[in-house]
């Protein structure tokens, strides 16, 4: 690592970033080569269906949760904001280094260059990365080329039957570009949320410090106040099949604008 390095440096002082930018594609292809030939029968689930298959499965059961829902009334919003939140700031050259170098080391097959050289060559993409980062902020929309991910069906858990598709769950991986833009985004959204109070107390699941953990304790605490005034304690579990994949848009970006102002 420490060769590849001084390689990179003397090819940036030499003003070749071009030349340099092909040899990290090169060795990004054969690196990935040797991982997909490294792979033995035993990482791969054996199945008689295909692609267009699971995409017509995938697809099929989203339509099928929308439909038993298709025509119902939205939810009554009951409390408004009295902030609100129309832009998002730009984010300087520090800040999205900060972005970059505390992303997990992971790389996408549709990333031209591997995440751990973008790390590497971190003060030469800088000023590139933050300006299609603060384009993406300042126009509110990610680039067509990143709103694309390899999708890999994985079981739910080893032993089940890999010739049900219902067994499976789709996976997608992203570029690293599109969920670095993210990471601004939340970054920026969780601040506004957090500086007036409008994050849900009883929200663990995506908060810094929170987790299952957290969530637990909770409930438990509640069941033992319950016990304690010998209360009647019924405790309700709900498991929403494909919650991400059936947001409804529209309904969302009210809730947005009305409970949150961001607009």
């Amino acid at each position: 690592m420490i060769y590849t390095s001084q390689i990179c440096l003397d090819t940036i002082c030499q003003g070749n970033l071009g030349y340099l930018l092909n040899m990290a594609l090169t060795f990004h292809d054969a690196i990935r080569t040797c991982i997909c030939h490294a792979r033995t029968v035993d990482d791969i689930s054996p199945t008689c269906n295909d692609a267009d298959d699971f995409l017509r499965f995938f697809d099929e059961k989203v339509r099928a949760v929308r439909a038993a829902t298709d025509g119902r009334q939205p939810p009554d919003i009951t409390s408004a904001a009295d902030v609100s939140l129309s832009t998002l700031s730009a984010y300087s050259e520090e800040e999205v280094r900060q972005l970059i170098m505390q992303s997990p080391t992971k790389s996408a097959a549709l990333d031209p260059i591997p995440t751990f050289l973008v790390k590497e060559l971190v003060d030469v993409l800088l000023p590139y990365v933050t300006a299609m980062v603060n384009a993406s902020l300042r126009d509110g929309r990610l680039p067509p080329s990143q709103k694309h991910a390899v999708v890999t069906p994985l079981l739910k858990k080893s032993g089940l039957d890999a010739d049900e598709l219902k067994n499976y769950r789709p996976v997608s991986n992203l570029t690293f570009m599109s969920k670095l833009v993210e990471r601004a985004v939340v970054s920026r959204l969780t601040h506004y949320l957090d500086a007036h109070g409008l994050m849900p107390q009883v929200q663990s699941a995506y908060r810094r410090h929170h987790s299952t953990e957290t969530a637990l304790v909770k409930v438990l605490s509640d069941i033992y106040t319950a016990i304690d005034r010998q209360q009647v304690i019924l405790l309700g579990l709900l498991d929403l099949s494909a919650a991400f994949d059936c947001v409804d848009h529209t309904i969302l970006l009210q809730q947005l604008r009305a409970k949150f102002g961001i607009c």
